[in-house]
């Protein structure tokens, strides 16, 4: 079944991390193991779940990132990436 479906069946809210993931290929999204997140890819999925819930868009949130209470030392440029391409999966997927 697919996702938003699914969603949709069960009245829940899709929070489409997946999409978002792969809109970037060049970012250090997965951790040394290949497989789990590094902290910016947690940042991303972080961005998409607060847009997805609140409503609120991920782009005005400050342009610095914060993983487990540490600032990620990352270009503001990088978080400002990383804003856009989670509002813009979380709005291509509410409609």
């Amino acid at each position: 079944m697919e996702h938003g479906l699914a969603a949709q069946t069960v009245s829940g809210v899709l929070l489409p991390a997946g999409p978002a993931w792969v809109k970037d290929a060049t970012l250090p999204l997965y951790g040394a193991d290949g497989f789990h997140p590094s902290e910016l890819g947690t940042y991303l999925v972080a961005l998409v779940i607060h847009e997805g819930i609140t409503g609120h868009d991920a782009r005005q949130l400050p342009g610095r990132a914060i993983v487990a209470g540490r600032e990620l030392s990352v270009s503001t440029t990088t978080v400002r990436l990383l804003q856009q391409v989670a509002h813009e999966t979380v709005a291509a997927y509410s409609r």
